[in-house]
């Protein structure tokens, strides 16, 4: 775990007054994020931060392009902050947008073309579809709106090239990957981001490395209520559905990364990766229940329980996997 106090924070600053306080952070001359489930009347909420270490450690050893991620307790004009750091992704002579800032313009135009302004029912569907948008099975339907934006804002069309292309449809699918094997609940536009080149650079736009993973295995603790929803026949039949779905579209678009990503997270044994990852995080011994000893004394309140029930949630990911009717391999 990382430690800081006022004596080495050259910054830090509140982003929001949301409940899960984000903070903007500088030390050694560079700029991080920092997220905090800090309450002072219950205590540090380990589940989310918990989720953001480990998934930031399965997808980076997959090789996708994902923030890194680790603990952190921040000692700041008499108070104690527990919470997670990232380092700042944004580069130089780039702009960055959410996925949401190219979708909505994309799919307002798509109404009009289609001539229902001005028809109530036809603007509450567009005003729902445009608000509950996510990538899901949409990657070419990203690619479109970002296509939009670049030819509405005047981009250089000649700087969308077919291998920054694929690139961009690797990094977008890999997010959907890493999402169904932990159960992500909370992927929408708003936290995947495009990072967008100034008009002068010979640089293409971005994905940016995936962030925002909190909400995964089972949100906010809710062990029994996943484990329920999981097991049902309409949740496998949709999942498998959405596998062969997922694993077509890698094939089909020969991205090699993303089914190599797929072999990845299906061959891993999600135990020995969290006492990888966490033993680590908190320098201590290899078990469920010294990690969750060390957790606690972090001011983290994690039982051993709450480790190895993750292994049943990804498990049971993997099973629903392991029934799609395709194989995955290029």
């Amino acid at each position: 775990m990382i430690k800081l106090t006022d004596e080495n924070l050259q910054e830090f600053n509140s982003l929001t007054k949301a409940t899960k306080s984000k903070f903007v952070l500088m030390f050694n001359d560079k700029k991080y994020f920092f997220k905090t489930c800090y309450n002072i009347s219950s205590g540090a909420q380990a589940h989310s931060l918990i989720n953001e270490v480990l998934v930031s450690h399965m997808a980076r050893k997959s090789g996708m392009n994902c923030t890194e991620v680790h603990f952190a307790q921040v000692n700041f004009d008499g108070k104690t902050y527990i919470g997670v750091l990232t380092p700042n992704f944004l580069e130089n002579n780039f702009a960055q947008f959410s996925l949401q800032k190219f979708t909505i313009p994309y799919f307002e135009h798509m109404r009009d073309e289609a001539g229902i302004v001005g028809d109530m029912d036809g603007e509450r569907f567009w005003s729902k579809k445009i608000k509950n948008y996510a990538y899901y099975n949409n990657v070419e339907e990203s690619l479109k709106s970002i296509s939009y934006f670049l030819n509405s804002n005047n981009y250089d069309k000649s700087r969308y090239r077919q291998n920054d292309v694929k690139k961009v449809k690797t990094d977008l699918t890999n997010i959907a990957v890493m999402d169904f094997f932990v159960n992500n609940q909370d992927r929408h536009c708003e936290n995947i981001e495009i990072m967008v080149p100034d008009k002068q650079s010979n640089e293409f736009l971005k994905v940016a490395p995936i962030f925002d993973n909190e909400l995964c295995f089972f949100p906010d603790g809710s062990f029994d209520d996943v484990v329920f929803r999981i097991s049902s026949e309409s949740f496998q039949k949709s999942e498998k559905q959405y596998a062969n779905e997922l694993i077509s579209y890698i094939k089909k678009e020969n991205l090699k990364e993303c089914s190599e990503s797929l072999n990845y997270l299906q061959s891993l044994n999600l135990e020995k990766e969290i006492i990888e990852c966490l033993s680590n995080e908190f320098e201590c011994g290899k078990s469920f229940e010294e990690i969750s000893n060390a957790a606690n004394e972090n001011g983290l309140k994690l039982s051993a329980n709450a480790l190895s029930n993750r292994s049943i949630i990804y498990n049971a990911k993997k099973e629903i996997f392991e029934s799609r009717e395709n194989d995955f391999s290029i």
